[in-house]
């Protein structure tokens, strides 16, 4: 009877890790050709990340500082970051929601380099809105928005769209190591 149980008991971890493999599959499959953003709504600057498969994601960061000119560059200042990155581990949280870690993120080029091309001084900087060992939350449209800090709803966007929303009307990649909040684009048609 005790060879029973234990048998019983290693098949059952067995077909958990199997499920877990499988939503986590689930989750990074979800992601993959999808494109979230990171901005505050106003200014010029972004951060834009698009899935690959597996988690895998290219992004790249844009701060634009027109005012910020001098010798050379009389057109102003473009602060650029394009890197390269990897989510894993995805954990379900509930049907709607998984939590996931920044196990890799890369920039392309060195930090603080500098280039002038067409009047605009163009420097290198960090990514922006991430950093590797993050733990972010896939939410899926339709997710409750109840009990979620403020900064959510600025990052959001919920502030300016609907701020008595009671679900998200999309879905967001919520940092929240760093309270940050990138929302899903449309597909390019």
């Amino acid at each position: 009877m005790k060879k029973l149980v234990l048998m019983v008991l290693v098949m059952a971890v067995a077909l958990l890790g199997i499920a877990g493999a499988e939503q986590a599959q689930d989750a990074a499959g979800w992601l993959s050709g999808r494109s979230f953003e990171f901005s505050s709504g106003v200014g010029a600057w972004a951060t834009e990340i698009t899935f690959a498969e597996d988690g895998a994601f290219t992004g790249v960061f844009h701060d634009s500082e027109m005012g910020e000119d001098g010798e050379g560059y009389p057109n102003g200042t473009v602060y650029i970051c394009r890197f390269h990155g990897q989510l894993s581990g995805a954990e379900q949280v509930d049907s709607v929601t998984w939590r996931l870690t920044v196990t890799a993120l890369e920039a392309e080029e060195a930090v603080d380099a500098e280039t002038i091309e067409d009047g605009i001084r163009y420097v290198t900087a960090e990514p922006y809105g991430l950093a590797e060992g993050d733990t972010i939350l896939l939410m899926m449209a339709g997710t409750p928005v109840e009990g979620q800090p403020e900064d959510f709803y600025f990052w959001t966007h919920l502030m300016e769209t609907d701020p008595e929303a009671a679900v998200l009307p999309w879905a967001v990649l919520w940092n929240e190591t760093e309270s940050t909040g990138f929302v899903e684009t449309p597909a390019a048609e």
